[in-house]
């Protein structure tokens, strides 16, 4: 496991990777079987990737749809112009019109 301050630049690697007690973003997507979750409250601007993504926890809208098989449910209040995208698209819970 991971104690020390600093960040982790690259993403998590192994079958089941550390989790990460740093307050710095981690601006690339979780690899790995078991991605550990994101505790910063920084946004991630890509997508989430791997088996399991993690879920999202930050307030910034994610321009992209989600990908990967099972995606991670949108709690953000902004409105997503393209369609989701993927095997099972998450639920739009925003109150603005998609034309």
């Amino acid at each position: 496991r991971k104690r020390d301050a600093n960040a982790q630049t690259g993403g998590n690697s192994g079958i089941f990777p550390s989790r990460k007690r740093d307050a710095n973003a981690q601006t690339g997507g979780n690899s790995g079987i078991f991605p550990s979750r994101k505790r910063d409250a920084n946004a991630q601007t890509g997508g989430n990737s791997g088996i399991f993504p993690s879920k999202k926890r930050d307030a910034n809208a994610q321009t992209g749809g989600n990908s990967g098989i099972f995606p991670s449910k949108k709690r953000d209040a902004n409105a997503q112009t393209g369609g989701n995208s993927g095997i099972f698209p998450s639920k739009k819970r925003d109150a603005n019109a998609q034309y």
